[in-house]
């Protein structure tokens, strides 16, 4: 699926219906083609998040240099549920399961951004994030290169070690009815 998606791009909305299943880690990086009308979107076909669990022993998702995706209704275990790296855009995660060993080490995280180059237009959208150091973690590089028009909003954010929600460098556009209950 990455190979196919990052050498032969696309050339309209694209939506990705998983089956019923345990998938191995999933790594995306740019897709040519895509933009803001063109979002490739990757969803349960049952509509349910538990149905579709993307695990890993280190990132169940990783996205590098990669904009206008959606994850809509999707699970994901591992040290970290879902990492960005580089450059990132119109990012939607909604409605996802997300779930992480609860232990002490600060490199356990539910979502994690540490010093991208440039954030801009991330939606953290009603998921469930439970366990790791920090259940939403979004660093970015410098004062003068912030992260921008980062949404986090109606998220349940439980059982973590430390921080439920942690920004710095960061421009949130909002940022509220997120629950959390930390250990």
């Amino acid at each position: 699926l990455e190979n196919t998606l990052t050498h032969c791009g696309i050339s309209g909305p694209v939506v990705f219906e998983f089956i019923t299943g345990t998938y191995a880690s999933l790594n995306i990086t740019s897709i040519p083609g895509s933009s803001i009308i063109n979002t490739v979107t990757f969803t349960s076909a049952t509509g349910d998040s538990t149905d579709v669990v993307f695990n890993s022993s280190d990132a169940a998702l990783t996205l590098q240099n990669a904009s206008h995706l959606i994850f809509n209704k999707l699970s994901f275990t591992g040290t970290i549920g879902i990492q960005f790296t580089n450059c990132i855009q119109n990012i939607e995660i909604s409605h996802c399961d997300i779930r992480i060993p609860y232990v002490s080490n600060s490199s356990n995280r539910g979502i994690s951004v540490e010093n991208s180059n440039t954030l801009a237009n991330l939606r953290i959208l009603n998921n469930r994030i439970d366990g790791g150091y920090y259940g939403i973690y979004i660093y970015g590089s410098s004062y003068s290169t912030r992260n921008t028009d980062i949404v986090i909003n109606n998220n349940n954010i439980i059982n973590g070690w430390t921080y439920g929600i942690y920004t710095n460098y960061t421009n949130l556009s909002t940022n509220y009815t997120n629950y959390t209950n930390w250990c």
